[in-house]
């Protein structure tokens, strides 16, 4: 089948996205709102944002491309690729189109130096394998606690958008042993909270304690942990306290890649679970060392970090 590929930036008419999304992922795109986080995003604000294939005029296809920041073992801070969105619509799925726009993804970031290309999947899903032969692998699942509580006291947080410079200054000095996705800057954490919040429909809260804190959403009935940062074992364990009193019921952590931090989850008496279905998946993309040997064991990200 014949198609044409555009970059998102070169796309015209961008409400064509609309269905793509919301069939694949159940996400009414709006891309005026989603535009106002692109623009800040160092993620996104200097990538094609990604690669459309149209026939007759039409999308029926996509892949979104990010360029993420990374720390190595030895503490040197490298751009890898990240590939996100990937959708087809139903009619004209496997006749090749995800294939071709995912090389043209590689093709950008090996055109960068890129040493990497991630993505986020789920392994209960049929792109799973389809990755895979992509030349993709795991890089890490995400281990992940949750809690029945009986909360509900007025705990209050702030506003996290009004907290960028200290949330910032927190995570930095609490990261500086961990590898991974761990490199900020405050464009990135305002797009992160942006994104979550447009997505959500609720304000990204924050609590802190010393020099650690927790970001969360209130969701109602449950609580979403999306970042614990904390260098004081005490000090987290003060911030879950505090959580479980300002939940209705329900707390989770979907992402837990701190050691440390699940063994507390589980002392407190969370359900923890080390495997999950949702993983990081990685290909090597230059004649470069392993995911492993550049991250070592302390590859680190947090809900905050999803793409």
């Amino acid at each position: 089948m014949e198609f044409k590929i555009l970059t998102y930036r070169e796309l015209t008419m961008k409400d064509e996205l609309l269905p793509l999304m919301y069939l694949a992922f159940g996400w009414p795109f709006n891309y005026e709102e989603f535009e106002k986080t692109a623009q800040v995003n160092p993620r996104l604000r200097n990538s094609p944002v990604g690669f459309c294939a149209l026939k007759d005029g039409h999308v029926i296809g996509f892949v979104g491309v990010m360029d993420l920041l990374s720390r190595s073992l030895y503490g040197d801070v490298e751009r890898v690729g990240g590939v996100w969105g990937v959708s087809t619509l139903p009619r004209y799925s496997r006749q090749g189109i995800s294939t071709a726009l995912m090389n043209e993804a590689h093709a950008y970031f090996t055109d960068r130096g890129y040493p990497f290309s991630f993505l986020i999947t789920s392994r209960s899903l049929i792109a799973y394998n389809f990755y895979q032969k992509l030349g993709y692998q795991e890089a890490t699942q995400f281990p992940s606690a949750f809690k029945r509580v009986k909360g509900g006291r007025a705990v209050k947080g702030e506003r996290a958008k009004e907290n960028l410079q200290k949330i910032l200054k927190n995570y930095k000095d609490s990261m500086v042993e961990k590898t991974g996705f761990v490199v900020r800057d405050e464009d990135y954490l305002k797009a992160a909270i942006m994104w979550e919040e447009a997505f959500h429909k609720v304000p990204e809260e924050v609590i802190f304690v010393e020099d650690a804190y927790v970001m969360f959403k209130d969701l109602g009935e449950s609580l979403c942990i999306d970042e614990i940062a904390a260098i004081n074992k005490g000090h987290a364990k003060h911030l879950i306290s505090k959580i479980e009193n300002r939940a209705k019921a329900i707390i989770y952590d979907r992402v837990v890649l701190d050691k440390s931090l699940l063994e507390l989850y589980n002392s407190l008496r969370y359900f923890t679970q080390t495997s999950s279905y949702v993983t990081l998946m990685v290909k090597p993309l230059q004649n470069h060392q392993s995911f492993k040997e550049t991250y070592g064991d302390k590859f680190y990200m947090s809900g905050l970090d999803y793409f």
